[in-house]
């Protein structure tokens, strides 16, 4: 489950060399909810030994219940979900209508008199 959870500042400064930062907002993957502890794997970010690549690894951080202030849990908006798919899915099917033509507009035969036209797309049935 992916969650962010805002920590005291006690607790950002004990986290503080796993991380490299002092953070007070911890966004990553809820591993463990034990008693009284939580474990959460997080993002960080280390300088590569060689060249100037940047490399993002994860660091699992072991929390008390009672260093946590605030939790919020990451979902996706269903209904907000279901209109972006439905609203893609109608713009798609409008474009391919569009792009098909209307019946009995098909060009008349032998070309029309247009022989260098090059098609840049076929749809096929």
């Amino acid at each position: 489950m992916n969650v962010r959870a805002r920590v005291s500042a006690a607790a950002g400064e004990r986290i503080a060399p796993l991380l490299g930062t002092t953070p007070r907002v911890l966004t990553g993957k809820l591993i463990s909810d034990v008693r009284d502890t939580v474990i959460l794997e997080v993002p960080t970010v280390t300088q590569a030994a060689i060249g100037s690549s940047v490399q993002t690894l994860h660091q699992r951080v072991s929390l008390s219940k009672s260093d946590v202030i605030e939790w919020e849990i990451r979902t996706l908006d269903r209904r907000r979900t279901y209109a972006l798919v439905v609203g893609a899915a109608a713009v798609a099917v409008s474009v391919l209508i569009k792009l098909k033509g209307e019946p009995g507009s098909d060009p008349p035969p032998g070309n029309g008199g247009v022989d260098n036209l090059v098609p840049l797309f076929r749809l096929s049935r």
